[in-house]
């Protein structure tokens, strides 16, 4: 059985015999969990079938070990970080441990970039010089050459790094806006 949300409902499917054979290998959320009985999390995977959204998993096995009886799994569609994380959509950055962008600012979350890629090409900064910062603020620039403030912090279960943007500009209006 799998049950998942779409708009405002759950909708519920046998996912073996509705979507695909979860066990053939190819999807972590299963293969990957059978290895780890205190559970695993998977790398973002467009959830073709059942989900249909990019996502990532945490599955764990249940049962005895010597035969597992089945993985139980939630998943968190990528899409949806910006309402449960509180933050508008344009001032999200998520950054996985490969330095690779699971979420970032009108982009489509199924391309992947680098935080290289996203940053300008005379950005000195990486994901070690943000993790590694005495601040958890930093000043990062674009490739478009939007200059913001950003705040950062670490997941640790995942080796992410969430890093909410304020665009510089934004500051610099409200400042000069309050004081005229």
């Amino acid at each position: 059985p799998y049950a998942y949300r779409r708009d405002n409902s759950i909708v519920t499917m046998d996912i073996g015999m509705e979507a695909y054979d979860y066990t053939d290998g190819n999807w972590a959320w299963w293969s990957e969990a059978l290895k780890h009985p205190k559970g695993v999390w998977t790398a973002p995977y467009f959830d073709s079938g059942a989900g249909n959204t990019l996502m990532i998993t945490f599955s764990q096995p249940f049962g005895s070990e010597a035969n597992w009886f089945g993985v139980v799994t939630t998943d968190l569609a990528l899409s949806s970080l910006p309402q449960r994380l509180g933050v508008a959509a344009d001032q999200l950055l998520v950054v996985d441990d490969n330095s690779m962008l699971i979420y970032r600012p009108g982009a489509s979350l199924t391309e992947q970039i680098s935080l290289k890629d996203w940053l300008s090409p005379n950005s000195n900064t990486d994901l070690k010089a943000l993790t590694s910062a005495q601040s958890h603020e930093v000043q990062l620039t674009d490739k478009d050459n939007v200059v913001y403030l950003a705040s950062i912090v670490s997941v640790e279960p995942l080796g992410w790094h969430v890093v909410v943007l304020t665009p510089e500009q934004h500051l610099l209006t409200a400042v000069l806006g309050d004081s005229a």
